[in-house]
């Protein structure tokens, strides 16, 4: 059985995200929220992750769109943003909780 990366999971969903439909937008933020929640006690292991193996195999282009991506995803509470937290169903999240945790983890992360 193959497991994904969790940081090159994250990347791949903010390099498409311009790409993807509004609905497909939404879903993709909130999986960045879970994984970044499933994960958040190995942050620093995930920062290693990007700076050994995700980022040099990437282009600076790569680079500057995945910055891009998260200014534009987590900066502000978004559409986008609020239907993420609409999404996750049987969850007491808000939209400005979730932007809050992606910006926040992505920082540590990507940064």
């Amino acid at each position: 059985m193959l497991v994904a990366n969790p940081v090159s999971y994250i990347v791949q969903k903010l390099l498409v995200h311009a790409r993807r439909k509004p609905d497909d937008r939404s879903k993709d933020v909130l999986y960045i929220h879970d994984t970044l929640t499933l994960f958040a006690g190995s942050l620093p292991v995930l920062c290693q992750l990007w700076c050994d193996g995700v980022r040099p195999a990437l282009g600076l282009r790569a680079q500057v769109k995945i910055r891009r991506a998260i200014r534009e995803c987590f900066d502000d509470v978004t559409d986008t943003v609020r239907g993420a937290a609409l999404m996750a169903t049987g969850r007491s999240l808000s939209p400005g909780q979730l932007r809050e945790t992606c910006r926040a983890g992505l920082l540590q992360i990507l940064d």
